[in-house]
């Protein structure tokens, strides 16, 4: 048995595309709703093929159980240095794992010749699941795959100790990592090419036969323009209510432009604040992974977002609008200060980022 471990919507709509591209295994899909506070009511369960279980956890749930046990406390500190584990420990771990903290199969021989796949494997969860296996495989997560993050000092001593010239940690860098499936092979970093595949398991019948169903989305529709928001913090940016002058200042443009825009909340954003804020607009729900939006339009759709990485790997499917580049990020505090408190800057660089879209047009 296929095991996936899914934090957010998005892992959970690329587990169910991996999964159903191998009907030949059966596959469990463990689903974290106390992350993005996932109502289980969302999803219809009864669309998924026999070869397909999904199992809702909690977190603070296996935490709390864990720490019953003698050795639980033992465990934890096992997982959080990442320790690898024999044969024999794995089988200990798939055991009080997979029989009783999550019991998904009433025996471990349930579990053979399965696989691990993980999307982040640094978090605590991942890294307590990782001690039932040897080798586990990696889930493209968005731009982070790509663009990696800075190593602290005592992993830079390491690696200077090791003679390794890795100047950042990526997702699946580990060795016993044996695959990272990723969107755009060609844009990983170059010493994990070796293990990187190219994702192909994105089939729009698999979406229309399944996924759209089982996310209670089957009467989508294609969406041309989306603006994508999302929770940013600095400079109390969100909580000042700054952000939807912004977003109102956006959506004014393209509609002088004969654009109507629909707007897709961040998981962790209120959808009743953007419904009081944009009565008029169509706000949908953030139980609908973006991903699933983009890959049902038949055309490729625009993903607009003031930094987010949304859209970033699927290049293929979509257009990637923001309105501070990539490159701009390392400015990023003194960017939103003046989006902030500067209308003028606001509009001017609106029309900066966005005005070629429509100048190619005439």
């Amino acid at each position: 048995m296929d095991i996936y471990l899914c934090s957010t919507v998005r892992h959970l709509l690329f587990s169910l595309l991996k999964a159903l591209s191998t009907p030949d295994k059966k596959s469990c899909l463990l689903m974290v709703t106390d992350q993005q506070n996932i109502d289980i009511q969302n999803y219809d369960l009864n669309r998924l093929p026999n070869f397909i279980r999904v199992v809702f956890i909690q977190r603070s749930d296996i935490n709390k159980n864990l720490l019953k046990y003698k050795l639980g406390k033992g465990i934890k500190v096992l997982a959080n240095f990442n320790i690898y584990t024999s044969l024999r420990m794995q089988s200990y771990f798939k055991k009080l794992l997979f029989t009783k903290l999550i019991p998904i199969a009433n025996h471990i021989k349930e579990l053979e010749g399965g696989d691990l796949y993980l999307f982040n494997d640094r978090n605590k969860l991942s890294r307590l699941l990782r001690l039932t296996s040897g080798t586990y495989s990696i889930i493209e997560d968005g731009a982070a795959n790509y663009l990696g993050t800075k190593l602290k000092k005592l992993e830079k001593i390491g690696k200077l100790i090791t003679l390794n010239q890795q100047k950042k940690r990526y997702f699946g860098d580990d060795p016993r990592c044996k695959a990272i499936y990723l969107l755009n092979k060609d844009g990983a970093p170059e010493y994990l090419k070796k293990k990187v595949v190219q994702i192909e398991f994105i089939l729009p019948h698999l979406i229309k036969e399944y996924c759209l169903f089982f996310f209670k989305e089957e009467n989508l529709n294609e969406t041309p323009y989306i603006l994508a928001t999302q929770p940013i913090i600095q400079n109390d940016f969100a909580s000042s209510g700054r952000d939807l002058i912004v977003y109102r200042e956006i959506i004014k443009y393209f509609k002088s432009k004969g654009i109507n825009i629909v707007i897709k909340t961040h998981p962790r954003e209120s959808v009743l604040k953007y419904k009081n804020a944009f009565p008029d607009i169509l706000i949908m729900e953030s139980k609908v992974p973006l991903e699933l939006i983009i890959f049902n339009g038949e055309n490729k759709c625009n993903i607009i977002s003031l930094f987010s990485s949304a859209g970033a790997g699927f290049e293929d499917y979509c257009h990637r609008l923001t309105l501070i580049d990539d490159i701009e990020l390392e400015n990023l505090k003194s960017i939103i200060n003046s989006l902030k408190e500067d209308k003028k800057y606001l509009e001017k660089r609106i029309h900066q980022r966005f005005s070629y879209l429509f100048n190619s047009k005439q």
